[in-house]
C-alpha cells in the first residue's frame, strides 16, 4: 500500500533510473522494460558479482563508474 501513496508512477516513469529494494513487493507495478541487477558476494568472500537481466550498455557503464569511485572512496 505504501508504494501506492509515495506516488511510483512518478518514479518508475519518470525516465530516470529509479533503484528499488525488494523490487519482489511491487513485481505486478515494475514497467515492462525493467532491468534487474543482481549483487552477490563470490564465494571466497573477496569480491562480488553484479549481474544483469537485459543487456544495457549504458546500465553497465554507471554501474562500473559508481563502483570505481567506491573503491577510490575506500581505499
Amino acid at each position: 500500500e505504501e508504494v501506492y501513496d509515495m506516488g511510483y508512477e512518478d518514479y518508475f516513469y519518470s525516465g530516470a533510473l529509479c533503484f528499488i529494494e525488494w523490487p519482489e513487493l511491487v513485481e505486478e507495478l515494475l514497467p515492462a522494460d525493467t532491468i534487474r541487477i543482481t549483487i552477490s558476494q563470490q564465494t571466497d568472500g573477496r569480491g562480488f558479482i553484479i549481474a544483469l537481466s537485459k543487456e544495457s550498455i549504458h546500465l553497465q557503464i554507471w554501474i562500473f563508474a559508481v563502483v570505481f569511485v567506491v573503491v577510490v572512496a575506500l581505499a
